[in-house]
């Protein structure tokens, strides 16, 4: 198998991963639904409706990184080094993009970890991470702004993994009950 189709698949997978993540947010828009509707957690519902737009800053924040991502990955890797200089302001379009969105998923994400449901450990889990991500995020920009494309591309490849760890933390913690919860804590995909 050559590097290339090799590459292609990963970016593949990646781009499939992301798009299950952002089909799996739709159930923190489903508000509207009857009280007995079981989509969402015991708890969610109240927690989401009392912090409504910080819920959907982070969400669709979060939306836009994971698609923007992979395409950032992927047409820096498969733009030959002669035809990169056009794709360069395409670049650094997404990459403002994906700035922004990793800022509203990230804000959004500190604030709302105060409310986590699955208790003290889900809360910490989810601070830490939106701390790491912010962080990895701005280092990466500020490596990019003094011109150091290779440590910018480390950097904004952790951003992107911890964007992704996020979101698998998201998906998993319904699996472990804390105290706190309740047997049904669970997320439906």
């Amino acid at each position: 198998m050559t590097a290339a189709l090799r590459w292609n698949g990963w970016m593949v997978l990646l781009f499939l991963i992301a798009w299950f993540f952002v089909a799996s947010a739709r159930h923190y828009f489903a508000i509207s639904l009857p009280p007995d509707a079981d989509l969402l957690p015991d708890g969610a519902r109240e927690s989401i409706l009392a912090r409504q737009p910080w819920m959907q800053l982070h969400v669709v924040g979060a939306m836009i990184g994971l698609i923007v991502g992979p395409g950032q990955f992927l047409l820096r890797r498969v733009t030959p080094p002669e035809r990169a200089e056009r794709w360069l302001p395409v670049h650094r379009w997404l990459g403002r993009t994906y700035l922004v969105s990793a800022a509203f998923a990230g804000i959004g994400g500190l604030y709302l970890s105060a409310f986590a449901l699955g208790g003290f450990a889900a809360s910490a889990g989810f601070r830490t991470l939106a701390a790491m991500f912010l962080g990895a995020t701005t280092v990466a920009y500020i490596r990019i702004r003094a011109g150091n494309e290779a440590s910018h591309r480390e950097w904004m490849t952790r951003s992107y993994a911890l964007m992704i760890s996020i979101m698998l933390m998201r998906i998993s913690l319904p699996s472990f009950p804390s105290r706190e919860s309740t047997s049904r804590l669970r997320m439906p995909l």
